[in-house]
This record gives C-alpha cells, structure tokens and sequence, in this order.
C-alpha cells in the first residue's frame, strides 16, 4: 500500500534539495561549457606545438653533440700524432747529443 506523502514531508524536501536563484548562478551553462572546450582544445594544440619544438631542438642538440664528439676525437688523434712525432724528434736528438 502507498504511503501518503504530506505537506510537511514535501516542503521538508524542497528545503533539502532546491537550489536557489544564488546557487543556480555557478552553474555551467552550454555555451560556458563550449567555450571551455575551445580553451582546452586550444591549450593541448599550444601543448603539442611546444612539444614538437622541444623534441625538434632537442634533435639539433644530439646531431651537434655528435660532431663535436667526432670533432673531439679527430682532434685529440691529430694531437697524439703530433706528440709522438715530437717525441721521437726527441728521442733522436738526445741520441746525438
């Protein structure tokens, strides 16, 4: 058998559980909703342009580090050429001395 519902049962639920006009104002709209989406979307393009850059730089970094380690170990080779060299003009002159 349903149960009645009285006029106090009904006013003590609408108290709980209605919103005011006050509270009704923070509420998101469609259009505050659309537009969030648009930042959002906006944002993660921003986001991935940045990333792109970074990841591109971060390419150029690698391929100059690498040179200049390939540049490095040419040079340090040259320069143990030359000591070697030098060291047997030594020897040589030493020799004869």
């Amino acid at each position: 058998m349903k149960k009645e519902t009285t006029i106090n049962e009904l006013m003590e639920f609408l108290q709980e559980n209605m919103v005011t006009k006050e509270e009704a104002k923070f509420f998101a709209t469609k259009d505050d909703l659309r537009s969030l989406a648009t930042d959002v979307e906006s944002l993660e393009n921003k986001v991935d342009a940045n990333f792109r850059m970074l990841t591109e730089d971060m390419g150029e970094v690698k391929e100059k580090l690498s040179r200049l380690e390939t540049r490095t170990f040419e040079d340090t080779s040259a320069l143990v050429k030359e000591i070697l060299k030098l060291d047997r003009r030594l020897e040589i002159i030493e020799k004869k001395s």
